[in-house]
């Protein structure tokens, strides 16, 4: 049983999985299970030197904390992830959005990053521009599954440009480097490799939500909008049409 205090975003491995189950089949989605399962172990067994949701954590914090970081890529290089950052979305700005400590104390210091995304090489010809030669902090997760050659090579470029840069007697055509650009290797992408991608990420965001000193299982923020617009609802008896309306609404 999943505890009533934890929200939907990690619930995939409950009965809210049961959709998934079903759209999958039993057997495969034990196969999402037994990844997650794997990756679970690891956390739970792994001292923090060598566990990877620990370390991802810890680099993430410090990117926020001490390099002015304030955004996050999920960049998949594989079409059939392309809702990943999506997903991922989610997970790390509801559970990392906070103001307060679990204290209820202002924080004196940034929280959760934006989460943004797409996948691979359409990105490319989108936002991996600003992040090559723009001037803001860059902290990427580029996820790559060895699947397409092709796509092998435009992510590792990647990754490797937004690490060292290119230097070129042309300023134009300068590339800084010194970016943090962090690279998930799946052998294979399946299931299993899946649940444990997913798995991870949730380990890393509870440990950089205590690591801040932060709750990463309440939504307020959602709560309260939820709440405030049944009332809205409520009051104009669920007619609101008007820009009238809506300046009523917002004075």
């Amino acid at each position: 049983m999943m505890p009533d205090w934890i929200g939907g975003r990690f619930s995939l491995w409950c009965a809210v999985g049961l959709p998934c189950a079903i759209a999958l089949g039993f057997e495969k989605f034990s196969e999402l299970h037994q990844g997650a399962y794997e990756m679970d172990m690891h956390f739970l067994q792994t001292s923090s030197e060598k566990n990877a949701p620990v370390m991802y954590a810890s680099l993430l914090c410090d990117a926020i904390m001490n390099h002015s970081v304030q955004a996050l890529a999920i960049l998949p290089y594989a079409y059939r992830l392309r809702s990943l950052p999506d997903y991922l979305r989610q997970l790390l700005m509801e559970s990392l959005g906070k103001h307060v400590t679990t204290m209820g104390e202002s924080v004196a210091y940034p929280t959760g990053p934006i989460v943004y995304g797409s996948a691979g090489t359409n990105s490319q010809h989108s936002f991996q521009q600003l992040m090559m030669q723009g001037t803001h902090p860059v902290f990427a997760d580029f996820i790559l599954p060895l699947t397409q050659a092709n796509m092998i090579a435009n992510c590792v470029t990647q990754v490797k440009t937004l690490r060292d840069g290119i230097a070129s007697s042309d300023p134009l055509k300068q590339i800084p480097g010194g970016k943090i650009a962090n690279l998930f290797v799946l052998e294979k992408l399946n299931l299993k490799s899946v649940g444990a991608l997913l798995a991870f990420y949730e380990h890393a965001v509870v440990t950089t939500a205590f690591m801040l000193n932060i709750n990463p299982f309440d939504q307020f923020g959602v709560e309260h909008a939820k709440c405030h617009s049944e009332s809205l609802l409520k009051h104009y008896g669920g007619e609101i049409h008007s820009i009238e309306q809506i300046k009523q609404i917002l004075d």
